[in-house]
Formats: C-alpha cells, sequence, structure tokens
C-alpha cells in the first residue's frame, strides 16, 4: 500500500 492510499483512506474515513 502507498502513503496516497491510506491517506485517501484516512480521508474518506473523516468524511464518512
Amino acid at each position: 500500500m502507498n502513503y496516497l492510499n491510506l491517506l485517501v483512506i484516512l480521508i474518506s474515513s473523516l468524511i464518512g
């Protein structure tokens, strides 16, 4: 997994 993918997942989770 790339850091970009982790960032996208994290942001998506925050946006919910």
